[in-house]
């Protein structure tokens, strides 16, 4: 089996153990992608890697980070979406709807949560106001069209509704 990873760095037995070629040319490869092999090599089991100059070195020489799949960098930016845009976006949005005098818990705390914008908002509604809901249509486009597809994500958009 294979795997790839990002090579970050090398162990103190790099250091020792290779020759300078290889040494200088493991430190040239650090922040590239690498392909670490499941496999059996010299007597010893475990996961490999081959050099470039096709020189074979068991994984503890290196020091890696284990690169994500889509699905994982998927996860990670739909969360970000929601967390971030959706959910702040969403909260600006009904602010500049709201009207002063009207459900005031719900104003202060959008006002604790973001001071700047909400200051933004009173200095150039129309600008701040305009980016906002831009903000809050592109995320709700792009959370509709990775749950329900393209065809909804289009059909919805721009969804505006706080």
């Amino acid at each position: 089996m294979e795997f790839t990873h990002k090579l970050i760095g090398y162990t103190d037995k790099a250091e020792n153990c290779l020759d300078d070629d290889d040494f200088f040319q493991l430190e040239d490869m650090i922040m590239s992608e690498i392909t670490i092999s499941d496999a059996q090599f010299g007597g010893e089991e475990g996961l490999f890697f081959t050099m470039p100059n096709g020189k074979i070195y068991h994984e503890s020489y290196l020091e890696v980070e284990p690169i994500k799949s889509d699905s994982e960098k998927l996860k990670i930016l739909s969360d970000l979406m929601i967390d971030h845009c959706n959910n702040k976006y969403f909260d600006l949005v009904w602010y500049a709807r709201s009207k002063p005098g009207r459900a005031e818990d719900a104003r202060k705390r959008i006002e604790a949560l973001y001071p700047k914008e909400v200051k933004d908002l009173g200095i150039d509604d129309n600008w701040s106001h305009g980016f906002n809901s831009g903000m809050l249509a592109a995320s709700r486009l792009y959370l509709t069209v990775i749950g329900d597809g393209l065809e909804a994500g289009l059909e919805e958009f721009p969804f505006l509704d706080s």
